[in-house]
């Protein structure tokens, strides 16, 4: 009897961006990720995720709340997210706006609020990472029992892990926390390709797989990550 490999398509791309950035007022530091869901079956969706996080450098200081501005593409045109009140040791935004787009350059702004007057007191500029993509395999189904992945190589990262998981979700947080890996294999870039043997002794026909692509930079104090997932459903001909 004949077999092949039938694939039910997410591909869900996290990519990673972070810098440190301090004044006399405070240290901010910033990731900027991009999830992007590609398929046939499931549909197209890309989430941008912006995460701001500062801490106070000469003491936290007075006033009424912390001011969040942003300009996409310049740093000139701030509109104004949100007043985050009181002012904390440790504070954050998160943005998940819409608006937001991968490879896009984006400014925010921090203001002290007072007496209702804003003192500004930094500005960042945060690099959208561009969305990975997977060019192989590009159907919703493939026979024989090797499965082929192909995929771009993100930019300014340098290495990639590939794994293979007996699971099946469409929650990003899920899928990132991911274990027990039926496959597991380190690559270094320029390689974005790889061929696995998928015999049914170790993945069964009729259950659901997830593959991971874990992207990696080291920056000084932090590491950064560019993670993709597909899922699939190996099954068996009559």
């Amino acid at each position: 009897m004949k077999k092949m490999i039938g694939f039910l398509i997410i591909l869900i791309f996290l990519s990673c961006d972070t810098g440190i950035e301090i004044n006399l007022d405070c240290m901010l530091k910033h990731t900027a990720g991009v999830i992007k869901l590609e398929s046939d079956l499931l549909g197209e969706r890309e989430d941008v995720l912006v995460n701001l996080l500062w801490t106070w450098t000469l003491g936290t200081p007075d006033g009424e709340g912390i001011i969040v501005q942003r300009s996409i593409g310049d740093s000139t045109h701030f509109t104004t997210l949100d007043t985050l009140s009181p002012i904390a040791d440790t504070m954050y935004y998160n943005d998940s706006d819409t608006i937001l787009s991968a490879n896009t350059l984006v400014y925010y702004r921090l203001g002290f609020l007072n007496d209702n007057s804003v003192d500004y007191f930094i500005t960042t500029d945060i690099s959208i990472p561009s969305s990975q993509h997977f060019y192989e395999p590009a159907d919703d189904t493939l026979g024989g029992d090797t499965l082929h992945i192909t995929f771009a190589q993100l930019a300014d990262f340098d290495a990639c892990s590939i794994s293979v998981y007996q699971a099946f979700t469409t929650e990003p947080e899920s899928l990132i926390n991911l274990t027990n890996s039926l496959f597991d294999t380190a690559l270094s870039y320029p390689d974005t390709n790889i061929s696995i043997y998928m015999p049914e002794s170790t993945f069964p026909d009729t259950i659901l797989y997830t593959i991971k692509l874990s992207s990696s930079k080291i920056l000084t104090l932090i590491t950064d990550t560019s993670i993709g997932f597909r899922a699939f459903f190996k099954f068996e001909l009559p």
